[in-house]
């Protein structure tokens, strides 16, 4: 009526306030053994096992089917958005209409490593020391949806990713010495000057290899009390499962204005924070590793 498209937006209160019950469980586990503390070569390895689960059940929400149903019959039956504030609908009607929601989701990490250690050498400040390390572990993903979510059939909501479950195995290998390249100050204390060099290698499903990153420091103990360090390293992070696969959902909100078009300069009301706009949000399989050095 007005010569423009006009978005109109309502939602019966009658219905009762959304709510939702998240429920979460989580699980974690870990064993290891270990050499005794004077051993020679001292060695430990551990297994473990973490487990997250969540569901978040949602009431009030309306079918879009049924409503759609509801707002085309022609008599008394009818949902009636204006019938005025005092108008009240049916309640069977209104209870007919509703429908529970239901997202799930699941989580798990298994891991297992060990380590040894060994003096390499002796040297002018002190033993030179040697570290082994590898690491095995198994990352899983999954999320679910209800029925009627995987088909749209929700007012207001837009489709939801079919349910997925992802794994992954993760690799890794590691070394690190500490060499004491001037001597303790004192009978039974830290060395006054240490060199610590270390290196790792990973490798993850999906392409993700970091190939040998390496480190290196010095500690510095020039009198009692007194600790100084200077650190470099070349890092690798790869991306998360969640943050590669976590599902796509979409949503309408409010208060998202464009800020390289304001309306100040544009002049056009739709560039504002009062419309709402579409906002998908989720995880990207196309993201690739994070490098750095510190």
């Amino acid at each position: 009526p007005f010569g423009v498209d006009v978005n109109v937006a309502w939602r019966p209160v009658e219905t009762g306030p959304r709510r939702s019950l998240v429920e979460s469980t989580n699980l974690a586990l870990l064993a290891g053994l270990r050499s005794a503390a004077n051993a020679d070569t001292p060695w430990e390895i551990a297994a473990s096992h973490g487990r997250d689960a969540y569901s978040d059940t949602m009431a009030n929400w309306l079918s879009a089917s049924k409503t759609l149903a509801a707002l085309a019959r022609t008599d008394a039956t009818a949902l009636n958005p204006f019938g005025g504030p005092a108008f009240r609908h049916d309640a069977a009607l209104l209870e007919s209409l509703k429908v529970n929601l239901r997202a799930s989701g699941r989580a798990s990490l298994t891991g297992f490593d060990g380590k040894v250690g060994h003096e390499l050498a002796t040297l002018p400040g002190g033993a030179l020391h040697g570290v082994l390390y590898a690491e095995h572990r198994r990352e899983t993903y999954g999320f679910g949806w209800d029925t009627a979510s995987l088909t749209g059939d929700i007012l207001g909501r837009g489709l939801v990713p079919t349910p997925s479950d992802w794994a992954r195995e993760v690799n890794a290998l590691a070394a690190e010495v500490r060499a004491p390249l001037l001597a303790p100050a004192g009978a039974g204390g830290p060395p006054r000057l240490a060199l610590e060099a270390s290196a790792r290698l990973e490798r993850a499903d999906g392409g993700f290899d970091s190939g040998v990153r390496p480190a290196a420091g010095l500690v510095a103990n020039p009198g009692r009390g007194l600790t100084l360090r200077a650190s470099w390293a070349d890092t690798f992070r790869a991306p998360g499962l969640v943050q590669l696969f976590s599902p796509q959902s979409e949503g309408y909100y409010n208060s998202v204005p464009d800020p390289r078009r304001p309306v100040a300069l544009t002049g056009d009301l739709y560039d504002g924070p009062n419309v709402s706009r579409l906002v998908r949000t989720g995880g990207n399989p196309a993201l690739r590793p994070e490098l750095g050095r510190v």
